[in-house]
């Protein structure tokens, strides 16, 4: 080989390693976005359940003869205000902006890395584990969102069914 194949080699592998880095920080940035979508909407969905509470509290302490129906419906809306609530609950996310002595820990994992390329691989390789991290935890925060939305839609009718059985 010569030394310009060489060089063209060398050039594309720096190359493929920046687009890797790139993408991870890419990533990281769409995690963080949609973890900041999804408190946005469990607080939306937090601010409709308070507001159904109240109105179903107020409707079964009227004394109207649906009462029952409307303090069984207050109950569930309750139960969704509490399942919003945990979604709510400050998540414990990694940030890729780490201090220097955490940045130096991390290069330091063996093997040490030696060349310019093995530092950016290293660091990709960083901000691609705390990109999974924080996509498991926002899976948990989208299974309370999914199972609002289903509460909020099946509570109703369960209720109403309940209130006429008894």
């Amino acid at each position: 080989m010569t030394t310009t194949e060489d060089n063209k080699r060398d050039e594309l592998k720096i190359w493929l390693l920046e687009t890797q880095h790139s993408s991870a920080e890419e990533a990281y940035k769409e995690v963080m976005s949609a973890h900041e979508r999804l408190k946005g909407r469990l607080s939306s969905a937090l601010t409709l359940t308070i507001t159904l509470c109240t109105a179903f509290y107020t409707a079964a302490f009227s004394g109207t003869h649906h009462a029952l129906a409307c303090l069984l419906i207050g109950i569930g809306y309750t139960a969704v205000a509490f399942v919003c609530i945990a979604g709510l609950y400050p998540t414990a996310l990694r940030t890729k902006a780490v201090n220097a002595e955490a940045f130096n820990a991390i290069m330091e994992i063996d093997p040490t890395p030696l060349t310019k390329e093995d530092h950016i691989k290293r660091f990709t390789q960083f901000i691609e584990a705390t990109v999974f991290f924080n996509t498991q935890k926002l899976c948990k925060d989208r299974l309370l969102l999914q199972t609002t939305w289903v509460l909020l839609v099946l509570i109703p009718p369960i209720a109403s069914v309940m209130a006429w059985l008894f």
